[in-house]
């Protein structure tokens, strides 16, 4: 397979697969196209985005700040598991989704978000409540209402997702030409139900106030 990376980047990547075996050659090829993904980075609003991403993560290289950023323009923060145990006192979740980075001497290291990592000692939590939570929403809704509101967005052409969008997205909404139903609208399952019903009612919003005739 002919590589589509800039030079500079091919032989970053190719120095970190040196010496593998042959039956590497496929998740090298897949390394590949997530870093020509990370790459394609066209407008002004795309490259600011990921400029901002990149800006949180002064620890990590700039291609590796670029790769978790096509894997989850979500992320707040990132580390290996021992970095999370030895500077936060924070431990990785069982099942916890881990996202890759290349690695000096490589191939890949994996790395944890925030939101994917607890305390050791709960009464010892050294990452601020405003980092963990940047959308913060008080209350319990009443049993069902999620559930509710999202069979309601479906009938009036509104699909919602739930899905991880790490600490720092809590939900986002588009308009998809030529498909059935047109707005898709994707929630942070990772956020407590009173987040997620503040965050979709943030997102309708957007939606009534460009296309009123739905209401």
């Amino acid at each position: 397979m002919q590589s589509t990376l800039p030079l500079e980047v091919q032989a970053e990547v190719d120095a970190a697969f040196d010496g593998l075996p042959d039956s590497q050659e496929t998740a090298r090829h897949a390394l590949d196209q997530l870093i020509s993904r990370a790459l394609a980075y066209r407008t002004g609003p795309e490259l600011k985005a990921l400029f901002d991403f990149m800006r949180r993560f002064p620890h990590i290289a700039p291609y590796n700040a670029m790769l978790l950023h096509v894997q989850n323009p979500g992320i707040g923060y990132a580390l290996r598991a021992p970095l999370w145990e030895r500077d936060y006192r924070r431990r990785v979740r069982p099942g916890a989704r881990p996202y890759v980075i290349l690695q000096t001497m490589g191939p890949v290291a994996f790395v944890f978000e925030l939101s994917d990592t607890e305390p050791i000692d709960p009464a010892v939590d050294l990452v601020p409540e405003m980092v963990k939570n940047p959308f913060p929403a008080k209350g319990q809704p009443p049993i069902g209402a999620i559930e509710t509101v999202i069979s309601t967005c479906l009938k009036i052409g509104i699909e919602v997702e739930l899905r991880d969008r790490g600490t720092n997205l809590a939900g986002s909404v588009q308009r998809l030409v030529n498909r059935t139903p047109p707005f898709h609208l994707v929630l942070n399952l990772k956020h407590p139900e009173a987040q997620q019903l503040g965050t979709l009612a943030h997102e309708l919003a957007h939606v009534f106030l460009r296309t009123p005739w739905l209401l």
